[in-house]
């Protein structure tokens, strides 16, 4: 785990470059020692605080008082009952999540549930919106699992299909339009035709030496601080050769120019290339631009 020097500093960095969220994930976020400070620093530097949970430690002491001061507070829930328990690998796990559901709500705190959605659960995600919005969940998040970190091995297999990712993607919307007004509803995919008509999704910029007049925030929508202090473009575990650097090496600030100089230009062609591919035919219909860049970055570096 790094220490709170090395993410203080980088909280400050990102702030001073423009960034104006700050979105703490884990592992379990709630097991961070020092994540009060770190809610904290952020709020201090006008930073707007989101922060991913199981659910699992809401009940423990103190936990409800760090999660009154983030803004989006978002539970994980990967399916109803069994299902939860079976991807959790832990017995009575969605009784447990939604014992959380209830403390949050009877603390006062809005919270968003997010799910990842693979072909086990799939089936799911109507009762999941259902449930979501009699809990009082402000909003639901479909996000299809991708192969990263422990999908990567483990759940290869429930890997949603072209044909899975279509039916999500319209389930969603009709989600969003039976639940508008009361709940939020956003799934995690864009169309095709989108990304083509918004290519700045793919981050498929013209390179230009306007980049060095620009904030890192306007060049680059997320920076990526990982458990190792790799600092990524985009999304987590994304190819090393487009990696900023480490901060356990050197401080975030120094990684920009560098880095500018060399893996922006990188990460554009990588994402013209995407965009040609795109305007010839090839790809999903619907797809998470982030997931097929990462894949991109591994697939295509060297093209």
């Amino acid at each position: 785990m790094l220490a709170f020097e090395s993410v203080a500093g980088a909280i400050r960095q990102a702030a001073a470059w423009g960034y104006q969220r700050l979105a703490i994930s884990g592992g379990e976020p709630l097991l961070y020692p020092w994540l009060d400070e770190v809610v904290a620093l952020a709020a201090g530097c006008g930073m707007r605080t989101a922060l991913i949970t199981n659910g699992l430690l809401v009940a423990q002491k103190n936990k409800l008082a760090i999660l009154r001061r983030v803004d989006t507070v978002a539970v994980s829930i990967d399916g109803l009952g069994a299902a939860h328990d079976r991807l959790r690998q832990r017995a009575r796990a969605f009784v447990d999540v939604l014992r959380a559901l209830a403390l949050l709500a009877d603390a006062g705190i809005d919270f968003h549930i997010i799910c990842g959605v693979n072909r086990d659960n799939l089936e799911d995600v109507e009762d999941l919106a259902a449930l979501a919005c009699d809990r009082g969940a402000a909003a639901l998040q479909l996000h299809p699992v991708s192969a990263a970190g422990r999908a990567r091995s483990g759940m290869a297999d429930a890997l949603l299909g072209a044909d899975d990712a279509n039916l999500l993607y319209l389930t969603g919307m009709l989600l969003a339009a039976a639940y508008q007004g009361r709940m939020g509803v956003h799934t995690d995919l864009a169309h095709r035709s989108c990304v083509i008509a918004q290519p700045s999704l793919i981050y498929a910029a013209a390179d230009s030496e306007a980049r060095h007049d620009a904030r890192p925030a306007d060049l680059l929508g997320v920076l990526v601080l990982e458990p190792d202090g790799v600092v990524n473009p985009v999304s987590y575990g994304f190819g090393a050769p487009y990696s900023m650097g480490n901060l356990l090496e050197q401080p975030l600030e120094s990684l920009w120019a560098p880095w500018l100089d060399a893996g922006y230009c990188k990460l554009s062609r990588l994402g013209r290339t995407l965009l040609r591919d795109l305007l010839a035919g090839a790809g999903a219909a619907v797809f998470n631009p982030s997931d097929v860049l990462r894949h991109a970055s591994y697939d295509l570096a060297s093209r």
